[in-house]
């Protein structure tokens, strides 16, 4: 029985309706806006086309970058039992950055034949004599003879009956002190942690926008065909707003997930970067950084659909919101080239830049505590500020038609 008997009458009477909390609401306008994006073909398929352009992409520019790979890992081969000389390639290429392995050969025969074959970059003979099919590279002829330097000092101070112990002593040289006078450039490895954090950017960039776009135009068409009117005889309008922002930002991670995922194992996979922990940890440093402005962007696309009377007006509302966002790549290109400027740590501390400056910073250049908890916290009040007033200039332009609404009006019709 859908009610309660009653004892008097013998008839039954109607359950009170069950009254949602806030957050329940906000579940069920996001749900709203996630279940059709996820059995949607479209946004299957749009996803599908990110990953084939980030591969290709990806291709290309090995390709582009090829023919270097001595420079970066490179197989030699050595003729006869030389362990030392083993020793001191794969230390040298250590030192160096590159990656040195030394394949032991049996002869010549063996070591022509490999050379043929690109099984090896290049043989180095008993005799000292280097083999090569064409030309030896010249950082891999840098690193060989500096090898055999090392092998040939070792065994004349071996003979002179010193340990190994004093020999690797007396080997055993301190690296050169780095002083950079500019100051503002990185060493490779946060160039390339950089490069990460830029690129990453970049794609959440046009991740927000497009997201963004399609919030304001379903805001819009739910305005225009009067849709909203139902929604809001049931929720709250700030309830309906902070719904469709929960649910575009999940399906965002969605698609930020399979992005960064596929950008990170291409750039792994073809030897764009070589420290593969560091691109995941600067990954996740950009999504961390990125939440808050999403939140904070999403509610003025929400806001700017809110504005709109049809979808006809939408591109005007959209102009301003849509410069803003696309001036915010001025803080990740600034803080890539010069991490240590005045401006960049300016842009990387103001709201609205801060998402996309700060993960950029921080990836090329320490940072110190205190401005990456500044910048959190004023991003993070700025935000809530921005939702608190955004939620009234939406509640009052929401239910207004004709044309382009002020704000102004939006917010004189939400105080009445």
């Amino acid at each position: 029985m859908n009610g309660k008997h009653d004892l008097h009458t013998g008839a039954d009477r109607p359950r009170p309706p069950v009254q949602l909390g806030s957050a329940a609401v906000i579940r069920i306008v996001a749900g709203r806006e996630i279940v059709p994006q996820l059995r949607s073909k479209g946004f299957w398929g749009s996803m599908l086309l990110t990953v084939v352009i980030l591969t290709t992409v990806m291709v290309v520019q090995a390709g582009l970058g090829g023919g270097g790979g001595t420079s970066v890992s490179a197989k030699v081969g050595v003729v006869g039992e030389r362990p030392e000389f083993s020793r001191a390639l794969h230390q040298q290429g250590s030192a160096t950055g590159v990656d040195l392995d030394a394949v032991p050969l049996a002869d010549s025969a063996a070591a022509e034949a490999a050379l043929r074959d690109g099984a090896v970059d290049a043989v180095v003979l008993e005799n000292r004599e280097v083999l090569v099919t064409r030309a030896l590279p010249v950082p891999l002829g840098v690193l060989l003879t500096e090898a055999d330097r090392e092998t040939s000092q070792t065994s004349h101070l071996r003979e002179r009956g010193l340990t190994d112990q004093d020999i690797a002593t007396a080997l055993h040289t301190a690296p050169l002190r780095v002083t950079v006078l500019d100051g503002n450039e990185a060493g490779p490895r946060e160039q390339q942690r950089a490069t990460v954090a830029l690129f990453a950017v970049v794609v959440l960039f046009f991740l927000m926008l497009g997201f963004g776009m399609a919030t304001a135009q379903g805001v819009t068409e739910e305005k225009s065909s009067r849709i909203v009117e139902l929604l809001l005889a049931k929720v709250r309008a700030w309830q309906l707003l902070a719904g469709r922002i929960l649910g575009t930002g999940v399906i965002a991670l969605v698609q930020i997930a399979v992005t960064l995922v596929t950008g990170i194992a291409c750039m792994i996979g073809f030897h764009t970067v070589d420290l593969p922990a560091d691109a995941v940890t600067v990954g996740l440093l950009v999504v961390l950084w990125f939440v808050p402005g999403y939140v904070l962007f999403s509610t003025l696309f929400a806001v700017a659909g809110s504005l709109a009377s049809r979808q006809e007006d939408l591109n005007q509302v959209l102009g301003p919101v849509t410069l803003v966002l696309t001036g915010t790549l001025a803080g990740p290109v600034l803080a890539f080239l010069d991490p240590r400027s005045t401006a960049t740590r300016i842009l990387s501390l103001t709201p609205g830049f801060s998402w996309s400056a700060m993960p950029v910073r921080m990836a090329a250049v320490p940072v110190r505590p205190w401005e990456i908890g500044a910048a959190a916290v004023l991003m993070l009040l700025t935000t809530a500020a921005l939702v608190r007033l955004a939620g009234r200039v939406h509640r009052g332009g929401i239910l207004k038609h004709g044309g382009v609404i002020k704000i102004k009006d939006a917010l004189r019709g939400a105080r009445h």
